[in-house]
Parts: structure tokens; C-alpha cells; sequence
């Protein structure tokens, strides 16, 4: 059976741990998206009622997780998630050997770029840079993996029995999301050209957006993102990705594959 939790709106009501926790994890990670956000605001954005919204985050408000402004009862994350944020960064060696390169990168691009890794069924954006020179670690999940280039790749590039695995769990991708491919022979054809081409593209026509990715060891065994997005009659920039792509491989110690 699995172990259950008591949300405190009554005798007896209680909530599995799963789905609590995913619950949590939603409120912070938008919390750590967005500076301050009002209680209906952030339960309309991780789609919890205002009750269960307000539930949760007085429980992580009493163990500093998330901290609330007195003056106009807007949340934020709290002390406790600040200091292990700060006494450990996520990816730090990465992150420190690709900051600067992203920030020329983004620059000469004139367009934002993204360091995206995979957690389980969802993709991370772990850094993201725009061309103004201005970076964010923002830990933000999608979990359309198909919708992106740089979902696409992380995908293509897990070995094979964790990637039928997940892609087990994912099902087939739409045809709005990713047109021509109607049945698992011809995803997994596709997963193969993004892995011998080593390079993805993704059109979003509806937004006018052109999405591309390569990827890049992590220097811990994994493999990361790296990708870019701007309008779709814009030129290409796969070049320019996997240039970068090499130079934090060798200041990672990394041979190019």
C-alpha cells in the first residue's frame, strides 16, 4: 500500500506521498521562477485549488522553505532553500565552465541559449542566458520532451533501455507536435538521425519559432543541451552550437567526441 499523508482538511483525509510531493515540487519550482506571487495567482499557475495551495505552503513556510511578505501576503522562497542553494549549486562545475561561453554565445546569436538536462520524464532548464547578457538558473521542467529541440536530443542520447523506457511512458508525440511520426519504428528511426547527425531541429510554425540543440557531455557520465531558439526566418546556428559545444568539452577536460 502505498504510504499516505494527512493533508489536514479533516478527519481522516489523507493524501499519497507521490502525489504530495509532486505537489510541492510544483510550488516551488515556480516559486523559483517567479520572484513574488500572490496565493491565487501560484495555485492558478501549478493548478491547486486555493485551499490545498494555502495548506502547503503554510506547512513549508514552518519549515522555511518558503517565506511569505508581511505587508502584502505575497509568497517567495524561503531561507532554508536559499542557503542550500547557495552552499551547493546544481551543476556547479558545469555551470561555472559554461556560463561565460553561453554568454558570448548568446551575444554573437543576438537570441537566448539553454543548458537542459533530463529528469526522468521532464526536461530542466538548468541555465539559461539571453543576449543581454543577463543569466538565470532557473531549474524551470517542461514535460513536453517531444515539443522541443532540446528535449529531443536528451532523449536521443540516453542509452537505449532507459530510452525505451521512457519513451514507454511518453507514448507517441502528436502529429501538431512533431509531424511525420505516427508510429514507435518511425520515432525510434528519428532518435537515430538526431544521434548520427548530432543535432536537432523544431519548428513551432503557429509561434513562428525555429528551436536547434546539440549535445554535451556533462563531465559526470550524462549528456546535456545545448540549444537556441529564434524566428523561423532566421539562418541556422548549428555551427556556432557545436563550436561552443567543443570548447566547454576541452575546458572540461571532455575529448570531443
Amino acid at each position: 500500500m502505498a504510504e499516505q499523508h494527512r493533508t489536514g482538511g479533516g478527519p481522516g483525509r489523507v493524501e499519497p506521498v507521490p502525489r504530495l510531493l509532486e505537489r510541492i515540487s510544483r510550488l516551488l519550482t515556480y516559486l523559483g521562477e517567479h520572484p513574488e506571487m500572490s496565493l491565487s495567482d501560484l495555485a492558478t499557475a501549478v493548478d491547486l485549488s486555493p485551499a490545498t495551495a494555502s495548506r502547503q505552503l503554510h506547512a513549508l513556510h514552518h519549515l522555511g522553505w518558503v517565506d511569505r511578505r508581511g505587508d502584502r501576503g505575497l509568497w517567495r522562497i524561503g531561507p532554508r532553500l536559499h542557503a542550500l542553494m547557495a552552499g551547493a549549486p546544481y551543476r556547479e562545475r558545469l555551470i561555472a565552465v559554461a556560463r561565460p561561453e553561453l554568454q558570448v554565445l548568446s551575444a554573437r546569436l543576438q537570441a537566448p541559449v539553454v543548458l537542459a538536462s533530463l529528469v526522468r520524464d521532464r526536461r530542466q532548464i538548468i541555465l539559461e542566458v539571453r543576449p543581454s547578457g543577463s543569466t538565470k538558473l532557473p531549474l524551470s521542467e517542461q514535460e513536453d520532451l517531444f515539443s522541443t529541440a532540446t528535449g529531443r536530443v536528451l532523449i536521443a542520447h540516453l542509452a537505449a533501455r532507459p530510452r525505451q523506457r521512457l519513451i514507454d511512458r511518453l507514448g507517441l508525440p502528436s502529429a501538431a507536435v512533431w509531424p511525420g511520426i505516427a508510429t514507435r519504428r518511425e520515432l525510434q528511426n528519428a532518435m537515430a538521425q538526431i544521434r548520427r547527425l548530432g543535432w536537432e531541429r523544431f519548428e513551432r510554425r503557429a509561434d513562428n519559432i525555429m528551436g536547434e540543440a546539440v549535445p554535451l557531455a556533462d563531465g559526470e557520465g550524462g549528456t546535456v543541451a545545448l540549444g537556441t531558439w529564434r524566428r523561423l526566418d532566421s539562418r541556422t546556428f548549428r555551427t556556432e552550437l557545436h563550436e561552443s559545444a567543443r570548447r566547454i568539452f576541452a575546458a572540461l577536460g571532455i575529448s570531443t567526441p
